[in-house]
């Protein structure tokens, strides 16, 4: 996935209201969760824009901040706690 993100910029003429990452935890899925992944992003989010995961690992959480991402945590749903 984070190979093709720069890509999105050739052929996007709007940016991205809201993100969704469904990718598992890091410990899982260590490919996706990466600074990359971060800069792209918030590269192509537009001013105000949001995103959502199920993962509540710090250095997700880090990563985003670093690049410029503001992280709340939110009451999440079944046994998960938080979002």
């Amino acid at each position: 996935m984070t190979e093709n993100l720069p890509q999105l910029g050739d052929y996007m003429n709007e940016h991205i209201d809201a993100w969704f990452l469904d990718g598992f935890a890091p410990s899982k899925n260590p490919d996706m969760w990466n600074e990359n992944l971060y800069v792209q992003m918030y590269r192509f989010t537009k001013p105000n824009g949001t995103f959502a995961t199920f993962t509540a690992a710090s250095a997700v959480r880090k990563g985003l901040e670093l690049v410029g991402f503001e992280v709340t945590k939110r009451k999440g749903f079944g046994k998960n706690g938080n979002a």
